[in-house]
């Protein structure tokens, strides 16, 4: 089954818990924070490259739903409303580290022989640091959160045709970054 297939039926499960959310339920709301918090976390990592950074925008995105919830008007699934969010405020974060020059945490590496697990995370994160913001976003999206192009569309309030060229040009870019993993895989396998 694809991811797209899935989604309807996981948002079609949780419309009882969203509207009870919206009348204020607080365990509605607890179970949505509980449902998200920990994907949300995992996007603004990659987002943001810092785990610090992470946690704030993960929580000034929950509080965003929490206080605004209300406002959810359906008309897109709560998980493309909610990364919505999320994009907004790690665009806030991004903003405010470029005025006060504090760049996000980088990782850098020359060789991919014999790499650990945690070295390959490492590497695809610092990738990932090298792209545009435009383009990472769009990569995460869809590579990491499984959005569909159309979802990912609504986001970032961009064409469709616009998310499948900058996610063309995030995978190429990636490639390129991660070609030691792919000449080592060749070398291994000679």
């Amino acid at each position: 089954m694809s991811r797209d297939n899935a989604e309807p039926r996981a948002a079609s499960a949780e419309q009882p818990l969203i509207h009870q959310a919206q009348r204020g339920d607080p365990q509605a709301l607890h179970a949505l924070v509980d449902r998200y918090a920990d994907s949300l976390y995992s996007t603004a990592v990659y987002l943001l490259g810092s785990e610090p950074d992470a946690q704030d925008v993960t929580q000034e995105t929950l509080m965003a739903m929490v206080t605004n919830i209300r406002r959810f008007e359906h008309r897109s699934a709560f998980r493309t409303w909610l990364w919505g969010i999320l994009v907004r405020q790690v665009n806030r974060k991004r903003r405010d580290q470029f005025r006060h020059r504090r760049q996000p945490d980088m990782h850098t590496r020359t060789s991919s022989a014999g790499v650990g697990p945690e070295q390959v995370r490492l590497d695809v994160q610092s990738a990932l640091d090298k792209l545009g913001d435009d383009h990472r976003q769009i990569l995460i999206l869809r590579e990491f959160d499984g959005l569909s192009y159309e979802q990912i569309a609504e986001v970032l309030s961009i064409p469709r045709g616009t998310v499948e060229s900058r996610l063309h040009r995030a995978r190429q870019a990636m490639r390129e970054q991660l070609a030691d993993y792919a000449s080592t895989e060749t070398t291994r396998h000679e």
